[in-house]
């Protein structure tokens, strides 16, 4: 692996001429924000570009890039990016500003496929654009993320999605513990419906897992991330990593369903209901159903263990909630409920009651500053993991393949 190409450190005039370069300011707010920093003397890149992210003007993500020389990439047609938000199945997902002509911009979550990575990684491309096609088939549904947008500008293939500012089921039990039967219940609830929504169009998610169940400011959920979807009935193709198939597995081995592990492409509504099932079996237990051992190891135990009881794990949980998770997983697809409905309908007698409806929330600029800042804590949190990611994948790709042509 060659080393990192190591660049040298910025002046603070050569900081200004890479953020106009970067179309994220105009330069009268530019000018106007350096000579503040300044005052009397010149200040360092370092210290002007702390000053742009102290005055809202950038995100340290921008700032970070650009202090780096890297800035293409950052405005991508309409899209301005701000910060990696986190990672699906094709990538990263950063958040991103979508600007509307009259209107201020609007918060959306992005997936980026630089042009090099089209060109040279046929496999990538054809997943992206089946994720964007997919995109713009699926109905409209309270508890499924909406794409907004599927495009390609400047030759980047663009999927723009709703941002749904909350955090996933993974992140909820990872920060505060396993959550309350009644909490568990209503967010899975929420899920099932949202799949059903999936199911009912002709497709199966493939990729149900806690980082894929994200939970609204309202205490609802939302599921998310359709790049493993598949169409019932659809053929698999002669490459087996673009839909899996027998051989190839694909999907998530905490959560991956007997059938799924042995032919990715032979699966149904029951393939989706194991892993809600798993789901729900993190989110109460605090712990996926097979903690421990190879990926190998995790498939044979998917296919012929049992996890330990629910109320062996948590004390309290009621015996037939915990039937319920051990029926969703059952092993064999036709010994579990035959659809999302059936699911829903049995977590409602668990489930805390439907919020009321909640006043919209005011999308002022302090309301979106301290958004922004909540996401970049967490990417900072996460920095040493996203670090090799970030610095290998869409974006830095971008932009290094796009500053050769200046």
């Amino acid at each position: 692996m060659p080393p990192p190409v190591v660049r040298p450190p910025l002046t603070a005039a050569a900081f200004e001429a890479t953020v106009l370069r970067s179309r994220l300011m105009d330069p009268e707010r530019l000018l106007e924000l350096s000579a503040a920093a300044g005052g009397a003397a010149a200040p360092t890149a370092d210290a002007l570009a702390g000053h742009l992210v102290a005055a809202g003007a950038l995100t340290r993500f921008q700032a970070e890039k650009m202090l780096g020389g890297l800035w293409q990439g950052l405005a991508v047609g309409p899209y301005r990016i701000l910060c990696p938000v986190g990672r699906g199945g094709m990538g990263i997902v950063y958040l991103a500003h979508r600007l509307r002509p009259k209107k201020p911009p609007r918060l959306v979550a992005v997936k980026l496929l630089s042009p090099k990575r089209a060109a040279t990684e046929p496999r990538t491309l054809a997943r992206f654009v089946r994720e964007m096609d997919i995109g713009r088939e699926l109905p409209p549904h309270p508890h499924l993320t909406r794409t907004l947008e599927a495009t390609s500008p400047d030759g980047v293939h663009v999927l723009a999605m709703e941002f749904v500012p909350g955090p996933t089921v993974k992140q909820q039990v990872s920060e505060g513990g396993p959550l309350p039967v009644a909490r568990a219940a209503r967010v899975v609830a929420d899920a099932a419906n949202g799949l059903l929504a999936v199911h009912q169009a002709g497709y199966v998610h493939r990729d149900v897992k806690p980082a894929n169940v994200v939970v609204t400011t309202g205490g609802r959920a939302k599921v998310l991330d359709f790049g493993f979807a598949l169409r019932r009935g659809e053929l698999p193709t002669a490459d087996p990593t673009i839909l899996g198939g027998q051989g190839y597995t694909l999907g998530t081995m905490d959560y991956l369903p007997p059938e799924q592990a042995a032919n990715a492409v032979v699966v149904g509504a029951e393939t989706d209901v194991y892993s809600l099932g798993c789901t729900l079996y993190f989110a109460v237990g605090g712990r996926n159903p097979f903690p421990d051992g190879t990926p190998q190891e995790k498939m044979r135990m998917h296919r012929t263990m049992e996890p330990m009881p629910l109320p062996a794990l948590v004390p309290g949980v009621p015996d037939d909630f915990a039937r319920l998770v051990r029926w969703m997983m059952a092993k064999r697809p036709e010994q579990r409920p035959q659809s999302m409905d059936v699911i829903a309908r049995e977590l409602d007698r668990w489930a805390d009651p439907v919020p009321k409806l909640l006043t919209p929330v005011a999308l002022t600029d302090d309301w979106e500053r301290r958004l922004l800042a909540g996401v970049e804590a967490r990417w900072l949190a996460h920095r040493a993991a996203l670090a090799n990611t970030v610095s290998a994948e869409d974006l830095v790709e971008l932009v290094e393949e796009r500053a050769k042509g200046g």
